[in-house]
């Protein structure tokens, strides 16, 4: 053996690199944020008037920006075993172009959703106040990527707008067109239309130049409130079906109005949920549950025999800390505002323009009636709603002098999903970046794609949030693995296989603890998309006796690992969050308000 000298065999590579070279090992460089404000560069001017605006625009994918045409290959579409996923043999064309439903799989658009103004928005709120200039943006889309960004951007900037911070978000919605090239046609085309996202850039662009143009004097009034009924029953409105369950069930609200007459200018509401209630029987391009809550918020809504006026003439809506299933899965018991309960669907609700064959009739097809799964829906995007209300009645701050600041950070994270990577080698997601990787050399740990992405650790008065570029699980954030954030669940589920171990949770400061103010909050799928940032110590992918690493699940709750980049996004993304937070502060960590 060779133990002595250089370790084992599989040990000698790394030691090969240190122990055995007369080269010190390299050290890495001194952490520092890639912008801090206030600064020199981002000066706070002493003008304490906070201003807003706020500006929205369609997105829909339409025949005039997309390739989606609604008399080409999939007028003839028969959905044969009615799974409402397009297969070979059911179109004319065996290569049917047209609009493909993020997270299908193979889910064509046939149309959208616009009963009560639904579909799919670009929503900005921008803030200027010290001097500084933000702006909030969000999209309803299953995500979207740093790139694609960094084209708004660049618009901007050509179009002499000036914002010292753009922040751009996705809800995550499961109704709309996959922005990540992995849920197309089939395994060798990209489900990605490049010339729809180019207008998507386009038009999140126009909301921030609108908004910014729109400003106009504000106070903030923040609040928060438990998305939960007596006894901390979340069972109505959210729930998590992955092992451990911990569910950040804050619902974070600011309100801006005009401080000569108090009336409402727009709102922000952030709360962390799943918008896939349609459970893929969906056709039609739709914002889910946000766009009732938005809805619900703007025109008003009566509940339970309780009417709630209008909260804001605008409603912006960011994701929070949804990783690991939270949302209304099949564990949450919604309610209609009649009180009646409604489920979500599994029936086809918007069938192929020829239908789904009927069993029971030869010759003839199922009609189902287009807006049934939507009930589902307004239940999760009202039930929400009403807690908007109650942020703001249970001793909510409102403040005029608003003082900002942020620390932003790149830095690179490794893909080492196989599925991932084979899609980014392929061209199949064709929109992200590759860094440091030679694509002469095999895939190994000395040569492993990267991808670019951010984080941002904004403060706004008594409130401060933090971004997370993809679906962040809560755990990570606010912790719980005591069951503390479970509600009326069992933290384990008794049948679960191959539950995690909790003793190696770990332990605190979590990211809420770092963060200062007295409302904290994270928004999810901001900045980046970058899948599911798993906890490490829960992290387990299958064993190859028994299927195929990446790409098949192990016993248990484990799915989020097939849709992670990497076993080490915590360590790499979520480290960079707490050193961000950790940065030119000497302050103990605190308990996270509210929680």
């Amino acid at each position: 053996m060779r133990a002595h000298r250089c370790g084992l065999a599989l040990g000698c590579a790394l030691a090969t690199l240190f122990a055995c070279s007369s080269e010190p090992p390299p050290q890495p460089e001194p952490f520092r944020p890639d912008q801090i404000c206030p600064s020199p560069q981002c000066p706070d001017t002493g003008d304490t008037q906070l201003r807003v605006g706020f500006a929205q625009a369609p997105i829909n994918a339409t025949p005039e920006n997309s390739a989606f045409d609604p008399n080409g290959d999939l007028k003839d579409w028969q959905d044969l075993n009615c799974d409402d996923h397009w297969q070979l043999g059911e179109t004319q064309n065996p290569r049917p172009s047209g609009v493909w439903i993020f997270n299908g799989p193979r889910r064509p658009m046939l149309g959208i959703r616009t009963e009560g103004g639904d579909g799919l928005e670009a929503r900005t709120i921008v803030v200027k106040t010290h001097g500084l200039v933000l702006a909030l943006s969000q999209v309803d889309l299953g995500g979207y990527f740093r790139e694609r960004m960094d084209h708004v951007r660049d618009l901007l900037r050509a179009n002499g707008d000036h914002v010292d911070l753009v922040v751009i978000g996705s809800t995550h919605n499961h109704e709309a067109p996959d922005t990540i090239g992995i849920f197309g046609r089939d395994d060798a085309n990209p489900g990605v239309d490049l010339r729809w996202e180019d207008f998507v850039d386009a038009q999140i662009a126009s909301t921030i130049h609108q908004a910014l143009a729109a400003l106009e004097p504000a106070t903030l009034t923040i609040g928060q409130a438990r998305v939960e009924d007596a006894g901390s029953d979340m069972s109505h409105y959210v729930g998590d079906s992955r092992d451990p369950v911990v569910i950040d069930n804050m619902l974070t609200l600011f309100l801006f109005k005009r401080p000569a007459d108090g009336a409402p200018l727009a709102a922000l509401v952030n709360w962390a949920a799943h918008p896939d209630d349609t459970h893929f029987a969906n056709h039609l391009l739709s914002a889910g549950y946000p766009h009732f809550l938005r809805d619900g918020l703007e025109q008003g809504f009566t509940r339970l025999g309780t009417t709630y006026p209008p909260l804001a003439p605008h409603v912006l809506f960011m994701q929070g800390p949804l990783g690991g299933q939270i949302g209304p899965g099949f564990q949450v018991h919604a309610i209609d505002d009649q009180g009646n309960a409604v489920h979500k669907c599994t029936q086809p609700q918007h069938p192929p323009a020829r239908g789904c064959p009927d069993p029971a009739r030869p010759g003839q097809f199922i009609q189902v009636t287009p807006d049934d799964c939507f009930i589902f829906e307004q239940a999760i995007g009202h039930g929400a709603a009403t807690f908007a209300h109650k942020a703001l009645a249970q001793g909510a701050t409102t403040i005029a002098d608003v003082p900002i600041s942020w620390r932003s950070k790149r830095f690179k994270a490794h893909v080492d999903n196989v599925g991932f990577q084979v899609a980014l080698l392929a061209g199949l997601i064709n929109t992200k970046e590759i860094f440091d990787f030679d694509r002469t050399k095999p895939i190994d740990m000395d040569n492993r794609p990267n991808v670019l992405t951010e984080v941002h650790y904004v403060r706004l008065g008594p409130a401060s949030f933090m971004t997370a570029p993809g679906e962040l699980h809560p755990e990570l954030f606010v912790g719980g693995y005591d069951g503390s954030r479970a509600g009326t669940y069992p933290i384990i589920k008794p049948d679960n296989p191959n539950p995690p171990d909790l003793s190696r949770a770990p332990k605190p400061p979590y990211v809420c603890n770092l963060m200062e103010g007295e409302y904290r909050f994270t928004l999810g799928c901001t900045s980046d998309y970058l899948g599911y940032i798993v906890a490490e110590f829960n992290f387990e992918l299958v064993d190859p006796s028994m299927g195929t690493p990446w790409l098949d699940e192990p016993p248990g709750d484990h799915y989020e690992e097939t849709r992670s980049i990497s076993r080490f996004a915590e360590t790499e993304i979520v480290g960079t969050q707490k050193k961000l937070l950790s940065y030119g502060t000497a302050a103990a960590p605190t308990a996270c308000p509210g929680r």
